[in-house]
């Protein structure tokens, strides 16, 4: 996004395109496919909406600008707009601040560092308005509702593959058949638990009722902590291959 804050009149078609962008990158780095609910993606790593990004660029130029030496080309031309009430960066950042409820650039008195860092939180503010609004109605994003907005500290882990670990535990993203309605993989089983008595889902596996995993969920507690999920749905995956290799072994000895 260099030199997003001359960007005018963006489309929404544009922006959506931008954050399809970021959303693939994101995608790629957790090892997840298109399945992964949007909001989700931005919501543990406390990553704006590229919308939001770019107006972030276009108030902190406009503020450079105002502040310029008077006999500048770019202060003139944003005198010239000012006066004029002419479509262009002035007009587009006042809306902009209107929406996020925060002082505008061409009248603050506030120094650059303290007017992005208030720029930037109340972006955020936005962004969790935004991200919440988009979750409702999405089951596998019903636990960003009872949570605080802001990057989450497991993102910070030392191994990337506890980071994705953690994500696909929290979001309905790791390999069981209810998470993977499409795949192949689970087609052959239509979807069922090991147990045969319900589908292989998260809720079920939690619940502690099935006849297979049930051990291994009574020595979990309440499952509340990140950690103590990722480690419980580890050791189903374990049984659960251990079960299907049995499973080859029986059938090749016959």
């Amino acid at each position: 996004i260099h030199g997003a804050g001359t960007w005018m009149e963006i489309s929404t078609q544009t922006e959506c395109q931008l954050n399809n962008i970021q959303y693939w990158f994101l995608r790629l780095v957790l090892q997840v496919g298109q399945g992964a609910p949007k909001p989700s993606l931005l919501w543990d790593f406390g990553i704006l909406d590229m919308k939001l990004r770019i107006w972030i660029e276009k108030a902190m130029l406009l503020l450079h600008i105002r502040r310029l030496d008077e006999d500048s080309l770019a202060r003139k031309v944003y005198l010239d707009q000012v006066s004029n009430k002419w479509p262009g960066l002035v007009q587009e950042v006042e809306q902009i601040c209107l929406e996020l409820d925060i002082q505008s650039p061409a009248i603050t008195k506030q120094s650059h560092k303290v007017y992005r860092n208030n720029l930037v939180s109340a972006c955020h503010e936005k962004n969790k308005e935004m991200l919440i609004s988009e979750c409702e109605g999405k089951t596998k994003c019903e636990r960003m509702l009872n949570e605080d907005y802001g990057r989450k500290e497991y993102v910070d882990m030392e191994l990337i593959g506890n980071v994705r670990d953690t994500y696909k535990a929290r979001f309905g993203m790791l390999d069981f058949a209810d998470n993977y309605k499409n795949d192949r993989r689970f087609a052959g089983v239509g979807g069922l638990c090991k147990c045969k008595r319900d589908r292989e889902s998260e809720p079920h596996l939690l619940s502690g009722q099935c006849e297979v995993f049930g051990e291994i969920r009574a020595s979990y507690g309440d499952l509340k902590d990140d950690e103590s999920l990722v480690k419980f749905f580890k050791e189903v995956l374990n049984k659960r291959d251990k079960i299907d290799e049995e499973a080859k072994k029986r059938v090749g000895t016959d």
